[in-house]
């Protein structure tokens, strides 16, 4: 980079001043010895480091070091200014307040029409919220290669972009093989395509699909698969990619094909895959909880935590089938208290007292129907304790479950604050009141609410 003297270096100095990164011009000192002298600053400096131009003009760099900037890396930068080399590096500064911060720094030289360097361009970009999201996907990326199920991620245009370790070990394909590719589709075992675009059709309707399916290895071979596909979504609900997990059952079907005259040993096939489901939700609830460990905003914390709720609600399904003896059904009852007690957890603050009050009888919910109304249920019990009772020191939550003839009635109700005026089940706009409504038409039931004595939300379904 050429610059001449006065108007030129004037010019230059002007564009500079707006850049939108942080930009020093740096005076190359003559030894190796000495340190380089800072000439110009723009304003942007300011907001990364604290300090004014006027106070960083006559200093040293090393003023913005810290106790943790890497030695190494400053000589590296030292060693390239006064060699007059371009050199681009990352490093841990610190700003006026003491507070470190990561910045990506790029030294280039700045030289006469003769040749002769006599200053340097250094471009300061903040990364540091750059390096804090790289860091949190690393740690995903590494719990997720611990896991045993194959997953792999699409984006919206069904190009991979993650491949875990496990998927390289199902299909055979190492990661920088699948990257970037549309080549998902040749997984599929050609017999079962059909299977294939019945998910598909599912997963663009529904969001989700599960089955079984036979996959192919990159040596030909096959095998049976659990396959479960989603929907990813942002926060406008517009589609950013998908999600697939993957587990071998070859050794689940090879016993299933020796035990199919042994219905109990049938049953400990069913309750292997309940297991694995539910271990595959508890790695979900993990990764949210990660998730909302790494973020500073309330809110997206409270939506984490909902979601970790959700899917913690239909883990407990799968646990109460694995350990049932009926693997077609379970107890309700027992459900709704160990629900309960998982969502007082969550939302009841340590200086609240929150007294439980239950009426149920023993009724056993058809697996169908158990998950639908385990979300739903979830969903009644969290806004009463989130919202019904918020800010209340004390307070009552009431849950009912009854049985009569076919028809299955849960009742939820506090004491807290009351709905809002005009609210209505079918003019709501929140997630969870949504996916109440939507729960409620998948178990062809009934949700009725009233306000007296209590806020009381009523539930009935057929069996």
């Amino acid at each position: 980079m050429s610059v001449s003297h006065n108007p030129t270096e004037q010019l230059f100095k002007a564009v500079v001043r707006h850049f939108r990164d942080a930009i020093l011009i740096i005076k190359t000192p003559d030894k190796h010895e000495e340190d380089p002298e800072i000439v110009f600053a723009n304003e942007q400096i300011t907001a990364l480091t604290g300090f004014t131009p006027a106070e960083l003009v006559g200093q040293s760099p090393r003023l913005l070091n810290g106790p943790d900037t890497d030695p190494v890396k400053l000589e590296q930068i030292h060693k390239a200014i006064v060699n007059r080399e371009t050199y681009s590096t990352e490093l841990k500064n610190y700003h006026r307040n003491g507070k470190s911060y990561w910045a990506e720094i790029t030294l280039t030289p700045i030289c006469t029409d003769d040749g002769i360097c006599t200053h340097y361009l250094s471009v300061n970009r903040d990364i540091t919220e750059e390096r804090r999201v790289r860091n949190t996907l690393l740690m995903q990326s590494s719990v997720l290669d611990q896991v045993e199920n194959a997953i792999v991620v699409l984006d919206k245009d069904r190009k991979v972009i993650y491949w875990n370790a496990s998927a390289e070990q199902l299909y055979q394909y190492n990661a920088e093989e699948m990257m970037g590719t549309r080549s998902i589709g040749k997984l599929t075992w050609p017999a079962d395509r059909h299977i294939t675009q019945k998910a598909i059709r599912q997963i663009l309707a529904k969001g989700q699909w599960q089955g079984e399916i036979r996959l192919r290895r990159k040596d030909g071979s096959h095998f049976p698969a659990l396959v479960s596909n989603r929907i990813l979504l942002n926060e406008d609900k517009e589609i950013i990619g998908y999600i697939g997990v993957s587990t071998d059952i070859t050794y689940q079907k090879q016993i299933q094909s020796e035990l199919e005259d042994s219905l109990h040993e049938k049953e400990v096939l069913l309750k292997e895959i309940h297991h694995r489901v539910k271990n595959n939700m508890q790695v979900i609830s993990s990764l949210l909880f990660l998730q909302s460990m790494q973020s500073d905003d309330p809110l997206v914390q409270e939506i984490l935590v909902e979601s970790q709720n959700r899917v913690r609600s239909m883990s407990m399904v799968h646990e109460k089938l694995y350990r049932s003896t009926n693997l077609s059904r379970i107890a309700f009852d027992d459900y709704i208290l160990e629900l309960t007690s998982d969502q007082m957890n969550t939302w009841v603050g340590k200086n609240s007292v929150i007294e439980k009050h239950f009426d149920l009888d023993y009724v056993e919910i058809d697996i169908d129907k158990a998950i639908p109304c385990g979300l739903l249920i979830n969903e009644l019990i969290s806004n009463a304790l989130k919202h019904g009772l918020k800010n209340h020191t004390t307070g009552n939550i009431w849950l009912s479950l009854k049985k009569q003839d076919d028809v299955v009635r849960i009742t939820v109700a506090n004491d807290g604050n009351p709905l809002p005026d005009g609210f209505t089940l079918e003019h709501t706009e929140t997630l969870g009141m949504q996916l109440i409504d939507s729960l409620t038409r998948q178990l062809d039931g009934s949700l009725t609410f009233r306000q007296r004595p209590h806020t009381i939300f009523e539930l009935e379904f057929s069996q």
